[in-house]
């Protein structure tokens, strides 16, 4: 779906990526040879430290890229890339969506992600 979207955006004659937080478990996430896929880190940090070095690292992605816009779909990412544009800098606008209900997600996200 978002190798789709990215695709439709680029034939548009956008400048798109495709980017992930981390690589997904045991799942292929397939895309265009045009578009590959980006993580931000290698792989799903265990500890706050690490999660704080990942929102950092989004930070310097979003500020080297300098996207207009950013979509979100998953409850984590929805929350640290506000938090990363707002790092980065003016200029990133984050759009998220939401693909379950709410309440099966982490009390946590949810009352950040309602910020």
């Amino acid at each position: 779906m978002w190798a789709d979207l990215a695709e439709g955006f680029r034939e548009r004659g956008y400048a798109t990526s495709l980017a992930a937080l981390y690589p997904g478990v045991g799942e292929v996430q397939t895309t265009s040879a045009q578009i590959p896929w980006t993580h931000i880190v290698e792989r799903k940090p265990t500890s706050l430290l690490g999660r704080v070095a990942m929102l950092k690292a989004l930070a310097r992605f979003l500020a080297a890229h300098s996207p207009s816009i950013v979509f979100t779909a998953m409850p984590a990412a929805n929350v640290l890339a506000a938090a990363a544009a707002t790092l980065a800098g003016p200029g990133v606008t984050v759009a998220t969506s939401h693909h379950s209900p709410a309440q099966t997600h982490n009390p946590i996200l949810n009352r950040l992600d309602g910020l």
